[in-house]
């Protein structure tokens, strides 16, 4: 589970901006040349203008500079709000919880990991589904209730995933461990 948090903090500071690649670069002594690789950030947030251009940011000119955001987006919601978050199917029965919300190259999250079935984490297995295909609505108190319009025996039939902690990724059940 510390994995996990882990894994999603970082994530999150890549993809919201705040710790891009120039912050883990090392100062190049003048007369080594160029870098061999020139990373670029994920690209600027959108309409809402979080990240602008360091220049107009801190007034310097220097290329690669971070961009620090002066104000948050608006109705913009932290992915702690989803992390474990209860899933319920289209009858409004629960059919499995969060585990993991995997972020894709263009810095969005793009695949939400369900854990279906099993009884507090045991015997549960993980599935992968597109994070669009959650419908987001409210309940009566303002928190967030998701919906997937698939039913927990449909989950249960999907291919199932497993967190590799050495390689820090999901890998595909192989059939002799799938859980019976």
């Amino acid at each position: 589970m510390n994995t996990f948090l882990s894994s999603t903090a970082i994530a999150l500071l890549l993809a919201s901006g705040i710790a891009s690649p120039s912050l883990a670069q090392e100062a190049a002594s003048p007369d080594a040349g160029p870098a061999p690789m020139q990373m670029e950030p994920h690209g600027q947030m959108g309409e809402m203008g979080q990240m602008g251009d360091a220049a107009a940011m801190n007034g310097s000119s220097a290329k690669g500079a971070v961009s620090l955001q002066a104000k948050l987006p608006e109705n913009a919601d932290p992915v702690s709000n989803y992390y474990h978050q209860v899933v319920y199917g289209p009858d409004g029965s629960q059919i499995g919880d969060i585990n993991d919300l995997l972020i894709g190259p263009n810095g969005r999250i793009a695949t939400a990991i369900i854990g279906v079935g099993g009884f507090l984490g045991v015997g549960e297995k993980n599935v992968a589904i597109p994070f669009a295909a959650l419908l987001e609505s409210r309940d009566e108190t303002g928190e967030i209730r998701l919906t997937l319009n698939a039913t927990k025996a449909a989950l249960e039939k999907a291919p199932g995933f497993t967190f590799d902690t050495e390689t820090k990724t999901w890998q595909p059940i192989k059939d002799q461990d799938r859980p019976s």
